[in-house]
């Protein structure tokens, strides 16, 4: 289904033509077994080491407060989620899972 990929906020003088700061792979697959059916949500997130919207002369680009933010279908009983990096909390009544990873910069790896 549809979903939004990613929202940020700029100064109301920055450049319309940009360039997100940030990589992001999901990856998802599903499966049957055990008279239910079960799936995997994988997600990426990494930072670009050149971006429009980050300032020139800044020797490493660093990106501050990033959530990933994953609806679930209302059809999804519950969700088993975990992190490598951040935390991650799931909302059962909304169907929402919400990774905080905080700030990262071009050298962290991939998470």
């Amino acid at each position: 289904g549809a979903f939004t990929l990613m929202t940020y906020r700029l100064k109301a003088d920055q450049s319309r033509s940009i360039s997100p700061p940030l990589n992001c792979l999901p990856q998802f697959s599903y499966g049957t077994g055990n008279n239910s059916s079960q799936g995997r949500v994988s997600v990426s997130i990494g930072v670009k080491p050149v971006s429009s919207i980050i300032r020139k002369g800044t020797s490493v680009t660093v990106v501050e407060e990033i959530t990933v933010t994953i609806p679930f279908p209302k059809i999804v009983r519950t969700a088993n989620l975990t992190a490598t990096v951040g935390t991650v909390l799931y909302d059962e009544a909304a169907k929402i899972a919400s990774w905080r990873i905080g700030k990262v910069n071009e050298h962290s790896r991939p998470m």
